[in-house]
């Protein structure tokens, strides 16, 4: 008796490893889109949630908040076309401070960290100004338990 080989059909195989590899592909995806920390002006963590690094020549939308605090975080983070580094541009928006502040910083991609400057009104003089800072990024804070 000589064997001629399995009894399935080739096409169903093909059919199930291409939806194999697109599921690996999708969840590889979203599993690099995930909470992004560096550390702010005063040393307090800005959280971006569910944040991509963007690839060279890209950007990614930045959402998310400064960590104690009320403010959140909206803007940009663009890969520069060599993918050296990160240019990071978002606004800090508070509830009780009307004026909130400007985040800009460039992170050097391989080292993720780098050159800030936080621009903000003061309040109370009305007066500008712009400190710099060294931004890097930093582990995230663990969420925390409203339930306790």
């Amino acid at each position: 008796m000589r064997f001629t080989g399995s009894t399935r059909r080739p096409g169903r195989v093909m059919v199930k490893a291409a939806l194999l590899t697109v599921a690996l592909a999708l969840g590889a995806t979203a599993a690099r889109a995930a909470d992004v920390c560096y550390r702010g002006v005063d040393g307090t963590p800005l959280v971006f949630k569910k944040f991509k690094l963007p690839r060279a020549g890209e950007c990614s939308p930045i959402n998310g908040f400064q960590q104690d605090s009320n403010c959140i975080l909206t803007g940009t983070a663009c890969g520069t076309s060599d993918g050296i580094l990160v240019h990071f541009n978002f606004n800090q928006i508070c509830r009780f401070d009307p004026f909130g502040g400007a985040y800009s910083f460039n992170t050097d991609r391989s080292i993720q960290e780098g050159d800030a400057l936080f621009c903000h009104q003061s309040t109370s003089t009305g007066q500008f100004s712009c400190p710099t800072f060294h931004a890097a990024r930093v582990t995230c804070p663990a969420p925390e338990n409203f339930a306790d």
